[in-house]
């Protein structure tokens, strides 16, 4: 009964033929417009001091903190973007066609953009893999900067391109009322492309990079042990930690981040039944989904770094001395420093 509930508070009860159709929201959906928006503020919140952390970090590889940044960064432009359309809801009480429309395109855009930073980050691991000695050379910060500014603008030109042909398309080419869902047809079609693409990249990554890690700790078990032969020994802690945090990175990715390219695939397919209940409920479903991985993905890829724990407890310990405590520990475990005590200038020269 609650899930019956639920999915009529989602429902919209606009119709197809009317691009602009109002459509008034109930109690249940603006609590839960009410959730998401909160849930929107803190990922924003949280992604900016992600940001200022990771320019902090010098010894994190740039590819990875360029990458990472990227990723940060269209995630908290697509929560923002997500905030805009709920400000604007609240304040008119009605969830038009339009708004429907555009929140479900601006936010795709950016989730796409989050994914294919996400691809550049597992690439990255592959070909640091693969091609271990002549990657970190040919990898430089002129080159990686190049490939994702064309890649940036190449998504941007090709969504611009595709809205021009699709407004041509339905609202000169027929005589027929202008229709905002055929409108975006083409742009939705090409960035759903674009997550499949994403998605099926980084698992396919993720399962090589599996393998080889694999394979590299039982050879690595096997010489240890003096025989070439794969042994049944168990692996060490590090070991187990490292095939953990792959493994973890990629069951995250799949498991809350397929229910939103789900969702588009199903929108283009059946895009007259988007406004089904359980078609709104899912699409509610996905983008929560979204939002969890935004806090999860802070934790696997800024939280889990030593240097990112010593930034963050070193602008903490300004404010909290627990923390200052916390980030002179990281600082000797990062940095490997110790500072010497200081030498009473009457026993300066004496000797050692």
């Amino acid at each position: 009964m609650a899930m019956h509930t639920l999915t009529l508070a989602l429902n919209s009860t606009g119709t197809d033929s009317e691009t602009y159709t109002s459509i008034h929201i109930s109690t249940g959906a603006s609590i839960f417009n009410f959730g998401v928006s909160f849930l929107s503020i803190g990922i924003i919140s949280l992604d900016i001091l992600a940001i200022f952390i990771l320019l902090k970090c010098k010894l994190i590889p740039f590819c990875t903190r360029i990458f990472s940044i990227s990723f940060i960064l269209s995630d908290a432009l697509g929560s923002l973007f997500f905030l805009c359309t709920q400000i604007y809801l609240f304040v008119t009480s009605k969830n038009t066609d339009l708004l429907h429309n555009i929140r479900n395109t601006g936010v795709g855009f950016f989730f796409v953009c989050a994914m294919t930073s996400i691809t550049f980050l597992s690439l990255d691991k592959v070909f640091s893999l693969k091609f271990s000695l002549q990657y970190p050379a040919s990898a430089t910060r002129k080159k990686i900067l190049l490939v994702m500014g064309c890649t940036l603008f190449g998504i941007i030109s090709l969504v611009s391109a595709f809205l021009v042909a699709g407004y041509w398309t339905a609202c000169f080419d027929n005589d027929k009322p202008c229709n905002i869902w055929e409108t975006t047809k083409y742009t939705r079609m090409f960035l759903v492309g674009l997550m499949v693409l994403n998605q099926l990249t980084v698992t396919f990554s993720y399962l090589y990079i599996l393998k080889v890690t694999r394979y590299h700790q039982m050879a690595l078990i096997a010489m240890l042990n003096g025989t070439n032969r794969t042994p049944s020994t168990t692996w060490s802690v590090q070991q187990l930690n490292s095939y953990r945090t792959i493994l973890s990175i990629l069951l995250a990715f799949l498991i809350y981040y397929m229910p939103s390219v789900m969702h588009g695939v199903l929108l283009e397919a059946h895009v007259g039944d988007r406004n089904d209940p359980n078609r709104r409920l899912f699409q509610w479903f996905a983008y929560v989904c979204q939002q969890i991985y935004s806090f999860i993905s802070l934790r696997l890829y800024v939280g889990r770094n030593q240097e990112c724990r010593y930034v963050l407890f070193r602008v903490l310990g300004k404010c909290c001395q627990g923390y200052k405590e916390k980030a002179e520990y990281l600082r000797i475990q990062v940095f490997d420093i110790v500072v010497a005590p200081v030498v009473n200038a009457t026993t300066r020269d004496s000797p050692v």
